[in-house]
């Protein structure tokens, strides 16, 4: 399902599970896809407000939420809403001929729900359509170009289009593995995310295997 997600789609979908696991929610809402933004750095909205408004907006959108009883809970499915959201981000993406789906698309997906009180709330603080699109297209790869894909770490070589991106849970972490051919060899990202500390830290490794060497990174968050 998140084969064309960017690295930073995929961390803002990692924390949105977060804020759904936080609020003890039964399902993960776009209220915790909006909220999820908040703990990527540079995200859109970083970019978008000064500090203070950006912090109104997050209250504005916490408020929304209900607390709930399943804090803990392995697996959170998607709401409908937020299915729909993820669909018309898929298609936003598809309409501005882009490679990949990024945070910006996924807000394009959930301005489409023009009733939803979260789609409302970011209407009231400025971010439309014509902004979102703004800011896609500054991250954006076109379909159909070859060279660095997201994060960088094929930057400065030639790519094949054959990437096949999976991603899973095993035992509370969250996995993304990505295949990628490069230069006639193909390579293999793991990336995997982890909340500890209870919810403060959050642990993220990468790891990268090539043909020749194997390559291992990991830094703890704090997001407390």
């Amino acid at each position: 399902m998140f084969e064309r997600y960017t690295e930073a789609a995929r961390r803002v979908i990692f924390f949105a599970r977060l804020e759904a696991s936080l609020a003890g929610s039964d399902y993960i809402e776009i209220e915790h896809l909006v909220l999820a933004l908040f703990r990527e750095k540079d995200s859109v909205i970083q970019r978008v407000f000064k500090a203070e408004e950006a912090e109104a907006l997050r209250g504005e959108v916490a408020a929304l939420l209900v607390s709930g009883s399943n804090i803990g809970q392995q697996e959170y499915p998607l709401s409908q809403t937020m299915k729909r959201a993820l669909a018309w981000g898929t298609e936003a993406a598809n309409n501005l001929n882009h490679a990949e789906i990024g945070p910006e698309h996924l807000l394009l997906g959930i301005l489409k729900q023009p009733d939803a009180p979260v789609a409302l709330i970011l209407r009231k603080h400025g971010i439309s359509e014509e902004i979102l699109t703004r800011e896609a297209m500054k991250q954006a790869v076109p379909r159909g170009t070859t060279g660095a894909v997201s994060g960088g770490w094929g930057a400065g070589g030639q790519m094949g289009h054959s990437r096949r991106t999976s991603s899973r849970m095993e035992d509370g972490v969250y996995v993304t593995e990505t295949r990628q051919m490069f230069a006639g060899h193909e390579i293999t990202l793991i990336e995997r995310m982890q909340v500890k500390d209870g919810g403060k830290v959050l642990h993220y490794s990468q790891e990268i295997r090539g043909p020749k060497k194997d390559h291992r990174f990991e830094v703890d968050f704090d997001i407390g």
